[in-house]
């Protein structure tokens, strides 16, 4: 895999692979004719295939449409992805909330080479360029003026070549860099949500701190038990967009609203402190991950459900300025309840039937 085309010739032969593998996986076969060293053996390929199938979802979501994608970034990209390989394919690749440290320490590693390939972020600082204040020196690195003249560096930050104090403004990073930069962090994103749905499928996978770590992704900020005020790099590096955490958000909510409230509460305590100005969206887009949960998870009559989460609906008075993670819970069963009456009212009032909503859901 020393270029592009290494690269997906590889993903072509996983894939061919796929139906074969999976089969024997799926068959009795070996453990029939060589009885002990049979299990051992399908264990070491289950753990060899699911290390090589995230390797493969990666590759997979990062390289299509990426044709002229930079070199040196395709090298670090490989080679980060067998590093991952590697450390997926032993005895700690049993443990998911091992394997998701390790997706998720790739994905950091990506996009933060993905910044310093395309210069879009100081060193100093690592915030990224403004026009009114970069600066190109004579390595051709380039760093706020500000930081540069605060620091009265004499060496390249980055390549410790010898530079000079007389800093030159220049323009900031052209747009069609940035957009490529946007285009990988927006590619690291997709493949985190599906990675996240299809390994951790169960709510009895999603322990607590596999729970924990989907919260520090999603508010983009360390827990409180980390007594750190840093940023977290994935977020940093990545950037998840509100589409991003709404589906990480559905994915929480597999373990039940009983279970992830104080998660969720959690969430909303850091996403509203780090952005005040984003309050309505955050509220809209957690109630709506509710609602759409309660709607999938229901199994029997809607009405009857509907009816239930009615009954059910509680909002706290104790503090009336203070929105918790049970209201917003409250509105979302109060907006599934008036969906379905006014869906039955509206087939009720077409079609002349009576109650089209008592059947079991396929």
């Amino acid at each position: 895999m020393k270029d592009f085309a290494g690269c997906q010739n590889w993903l072509i032969k996983v894939k061919s692979l796929k139906m074969t593998v999976e089969e024997i996986l799926s068959e009795n076969v070996l453990v029939t004719r060589l009885r002990e060293n049979g299990e051992i053996l399908i264990t070491e390929i289950q753990l060899f295939w699911q290390s090589t199938r995230i390797m493969y979802l990666l590759m997979d979501h990062l390289l299509p449409d990426e044709i002229d994608m930079d070199k040196e970034l395709l090298t670090f990209f490989v080679r980060y992805l067998v590093r991952m390989w590697k450390n997926l394919n032993t005895e700690n690749g049993n443990n998911m909330e091992y394997v998701i440290e390790k997706v998720t320490g790739t994905l950091t590693q990506c996009g933060k080479n993905a910044c310093n390939i395309f210069m879009v972020k100081c060193t100093y600082c690592d915030k990224e360029f403004t026009e009114d204040d970069t600066a190109k020196v004579e390595c051709g690195h380039m760093f706020h003026l500000s930081c540069l003249r605060d620091h009265s560096d004499t060496n390249c930050r980055k390549c410790r070549k010898e530079i000079s104090t007389d800093y030159k403004p220049c323009g900031a990073v052209d747009k069609e860099t940035f957009l490529k930069v946007n285009r990988f962090r927006r590619k690291c994103n997709s493949f985190f949500v599906e990675f996240m749905w299809n390994f951790v499928p169960t709510k009895a996978q999603l322990t607590d701190k596999i729970v924990e770590k989907l919260m520090n992704y999603v508010r983009g900020s360390p827990s409180a038990e980390a007594k750190t005020s840093e940023k977290s790099k994935l977020e940093e590096y990545l950037k998840p967009d509100p589409t991003t955490y709404s589906l990480v958000l559905k994915i929480l909510l597999r373990c039940g609203m009983e279970e992830s409230a104080p998660q969720l509460q959690r969430f909303m305590e850091a996403a509203l402190s780090s952005s005040k100005d984003n309050t309505e969206e955050l509220y809209f887009m957690m109630v709506r991950s509710i609602e759409d949960h309660i709607h999938s998870s229901n199994q029997g009559c809607l009405l009857q459900k509907a009816q239930e989460c009615l009954s059910t609906c509680i909002f706290t008075t104790s503090e009336p300025d203070v929105i918790t993670a049970e209201d917003l819970h409250a509105i979302a069963k109060l907006r599934f309840a008036l969906s379905v009456a006014s869906d039955m009212m509206h087939s009720v009032l077409t079609e002349g039937r009576s109650c089209s909503f008592c059947v079991q859901k396929d």
